[in-house]
């Protein structure tokens, strides 16, 4: 949070995860951890969401750097896997939102999906890593 804060967020939407690969380790935990980031945001006059995520399991299939950014490289092309999918579209929709772009949670998901299917979303990704001076060769 005080990153995301001292970087000027004025709206923050936090991944919250729970499980066995998570610091905390069940819904309750996770939902007080929630609870009181929401109000640090509150504090700091931040709108802000959070978002419990499962972490059971490992996202998608791929396991260390490199391979993670060619998944989600593939990821932004179309290939997603649906855990991957599910966590990005929930979190990016309630990103739309606290946006201004969309009430319902539920449209956003396909909003997200129609930048993906469009190339729209891995155009966007090239464009950033460009004017980081990098490139994409995919």
């Amino acid at each position: 949070m005080s990153k995301k804060i001292a970087a000027g967020a004025s709206k923050i939407v936090l991944d919250v995860t729970c499980g066995s690969g998570a610091f905390m380790k069940n819904k309750e935990q996770a939902t007080k951890l929630a609870q009181m980031m929401k109000k640090i945001g509150n504090l700091a006059k931040k709108e802000t969401i959070c978002v419990i995520t499962n972490m059971e399991e490992p996202l998608g299939k791929a396991v260390g750097n490199s391979l993670e950014v060619q998944e989600a490289i593939k990821a932004l092309q179309g290939n997603l896997e649906q855990d991957v999918q599910e966590v990005v579209f929930t979190l990016g929709a309630y990103m739309l939102k606290l946006a201004g772009k969309g009430e319902n949670i539920e449209e956003n998901k396909q909003k997200i999906q129609k930048q993906i299917q469009e190339g729209k979303a891995f155009e966007k990704c090239k464009e950033w890593i460009k004017r980081q001076g990098g490139d994409i060769s995919y």
